[in-house]
């Protein structure tokens, strides 16, 4: 039985493959390297001393999707593919809604015939727009969303909820991210986007090295000591840890939301 990881070559992903493969478990990743590196996989293999099935694929691709069903025994999909950069997302909001929401429609279409019905969905604390209050619980309000990425995110919880309505049968877990940062304690693997980062420490690290030239800040009214926006952070390796748990504590048929 192996768990499929869509996106398991990008940051979120490829900490938490190693992590299940720290655990035993048997992953297959499939990535089409959009907004990652081949050489993570090499990197995961590395660190944890094992080996796993690769296929270089879109996510949306239904034929080759299938093939990866027909291939191997899937017990459970953890879903990391997607595009997830705010600003991006409000400069191409088709290519957003496209990718996200029809991708992640091909994935639970696919598990469906196939008999496979544990899913876990990596979204975003976008999900709630403006908060209706902090700290930030899972019954917060959800809604109001300010960008098409954070939508997405929105639409596919609610498209998982219905399925869930309408078949108990299925296991989901959403996960809401918050800002994961930092590498892996091997300094092998990390975030590292490619072009220009859309997120904010793969960009001050850029800045840092002489890549690029500044990081701007904008806004000087917030309230804080420093009149600057604060910003929640909090490390990938412990996100990527949480995501195997929940794996393991989805073992009842349930639907679940976590914030990591």
């Amino acid at each position: 039985m192996a768990i499929l990881l869509p996106g398991g070559a990008g940051y979120i992903g490829s900490h938490t493959a190693i992590e299940l493969l720290k655990e035993g478990k048997e992953i297959v990743v499939i990535d089409n390297f959009s907004n990652s590196n081949p050489e993570v996989l090499e990197a995961i293999k590395k660190i944890s001393g094992k080996d796993f099935k690769f296929y270089e694929m879109d996510y949306m691709d239904r034929q080759s999707l299938e093939k990866v069903f027909e291939e191997n025994n899937i017990e459970a999909v953890i879903n990391f593919a997607g595009f997830k950069a705010v600003g991006e997302s409000v400069q191409k909001p088709i290519e957003y809604y496209m990718n996200n929401i029809s991708g992640a429609l091909v994935v639970l279409d696919t598990m469906r015939k196939y008999g496979c019905k544990k899913f876990i969905f990596s979204s975003s604390a976008t999900v709630y727009g403006e908060p209706e209050r902090i700290p930030l619980t899972e019954d917060c309000k959800t809604g109001g969303t300010t960008n098409p990425y954070g939508t997405t995110k929105l639409f596919i919880e609610q498209i998982l909820k219905d399925t869930y309505f309408a078949d108990s049968e299925w296991d989901i877990c959403i996960l809401r991210y918050f800002n994961p940062v930092g590498a892996h304690e091997s300094g092998l693997i990390g975030e590292e986007p490619q072009g220009i980062p859309n997120n904010l420490m793969p960009y001050i690290v850029r800045v840092a090295n002489g890549e690029l030239k500044e990081l701007s800040v904008f806004g000087n009214d917030y309230d804080t000591k420093d009149r600057n926006r604060s910003k929640r952070l909090h490390p990938c390796s412990r996100s990527s840890t949480r995501t195997c748990k929940s794996l393991r504590k989805n073992r009842q048929r349930a639907k679940r939301i976590i914030h990591l």
